[in-house]
């Protein structure tokens, strides 16, 4: 498969992909992708949601690497482009696999390049879904992309990631590790936390399940019999309080980034992100947040 495919890397499928070393001499597939697609010639028309019609612009499959000596990749046209149809011998290629959790959006936009889902373990180029386990990791050949590197729930998990940073405090000291609030992982750290509460009776404290996202399962505390008892792990922080704010507002920056290799660490910085603001303006009383 990687002697018929050579230019199919799908680098540019999956966000933070894992792969061994997929980036060689280029081939001259897709070397003039980027020339070839200013000068593309518009296909036939196609109707948008709304029912009108419109005019699709053909556009080459590959498109010349963004990385120094890697391969050409996929292109993934825009709404108002269609790729060019494929040989034979390379379509019968594009191969991927889906799981329970592939975004919709993912799903689209690999169907309109020309992958098909496939659940053989050795055809598919590109998978996104769970991290998967190390057996699942080594199993992997060397054209097959993920959206996981190996190891990577260790920061992507609440729990684990306080770990880490706390070894780092204890490694490096708190002056350059101070950018985090005092947290604590239940129910290991019950009795520490304890302690602490009592020292500040006033505090306020945020609970977070420690693999959920998008706001689900948190909430905020101030009474000691507030605390879970269970032995499901739960996240307990100090509520910061005094947040930043713009025009008395809570917000949130979302940058998007791009990791290629954390040995050496190599990120890629997209220039567009969301600001994402509160509705309602930012008051301390608890019966406010």
């Amino acid at each position: 498969l990687a002697h018929k495919l050579p230019a199919v890397t799908t680098q540019a499928i999956a966000s933070g992909n894992h792969s061994t070393k997929t980036c060689g001499a280029s081939s001259s597939i897709g070397q003039t992708a980027n020339e070839d697609r200013e000068a593309a010639t518009a296909a036939g028309p196609a109707t948008t949601a709304a029912g009108e019609a419109t005019v699709l612009t053909t556009v080459p499959a590959f498109s010349s690497s963004l990385f120094i000596g890697c391969n050409p990749a996929v292109y993934f046209p825009t709404d108002d482009e269609q790729v060019e149809s494929l040989p034979r011998s390379l379509k019968s290629l594009m191969k991927w696999r889906n799981s329970s959790i592939t975004p919709q959006v993912v799903k689209k936009h690999i169907q309109r390049v020309g992958f098909v889902n496939t659940l053989k373990v050795g055809e598919w180029l590109g998978y996104w879904g769970k991290h998967l386990t190390p057996t699942g990791f080594r199993a992997f050949k060397a054209h097959q992309k993920t959206n996981h590197f190996p190891g990577s729930f260790c920061i992507g998990r609440k729990d684990y990631l306080w770990i880490r940073l706390r070894n780092m405090q204890l490694k490096f000291g708190r002056t350059d590790f101070a950018f985090f609030p005092t947290t604590y992982v239940l129910p290991g750290d019950m009795s520490e936390l304890k302690v602490n509460w009592d020292e500040a009776a006033k505090q306020k404290w945020i609970l977070k399940p420690p693999a959920a996202a998008r706001g689900i399962g948190i909430r905020l505390i101030n009474k000691w019999e507030q605390v879970p008892r269970s032995q499901r792990r739960v996240i307990v922080q100090k509520y910061l309080d005094k947040p930043y704010l713009i025009n008395e507002s809570k917000f949130d920056l979302r940058v998007y980034v791009y990791v290629t290799s954390y040995d050496p660490l190599r990120i890629y910085v997209y220039d567009d992100g969301l600001v994402r603001f509160a509705t309602v303006k930012y008051k301390a009383a608890s019966k406010h947040i």
